[in-house]
């Protein structure tokens, strides 16, 4: 299930999929698993917004492959949005070593 938080001027849900299910684990046989963030518009004018996504502290298993930018974490911006639109960015996860990661966090 999604993990949601509100911040500010936007409702934001996030998780992890592969093969269009959302999983809780990551293994090194997870094929091409993606970390989603969903923005929605909850303030009464339009906005633009820039979402991140991060690995937990410590997590050495796992990296972000962002257009061949391999990293702990990723951002992209996400334009003008309407008022209550959403919108969804997401990032390749790649696994780099033996072992498990359960979760990835976003603001």
């Amino acid at each position: 299930m999604p993990k949601q938080a509100l911040l500010s001027n936007f409702l934001v849900s996030t998780w992890v999929y592969s093969r269009n299910q959302e999983i809780a684990v990551i293994r090194k046989s997870t094929p091409d698993p993606r970390h989603v963030i969903e923005i929605e518009n909850i303030s009464t004018v339009p906005r633009d917004a820039r979402v991140k996504g991060y690995l937990p502290d410590g997590t050495i298993h796992l990296t972000f492959d962002d257009a061949g930018t391999k990293s702990g974490d990723w951002s992209k911006d996400v334009g003008i949005m309407t008022v209550n639109e959403k919108r969804r960015r997401n990032c390749l996860l790649q696994y780099v070593s033996d072992g498990l990661c359960t979760s990835v966090r976003s603001i």
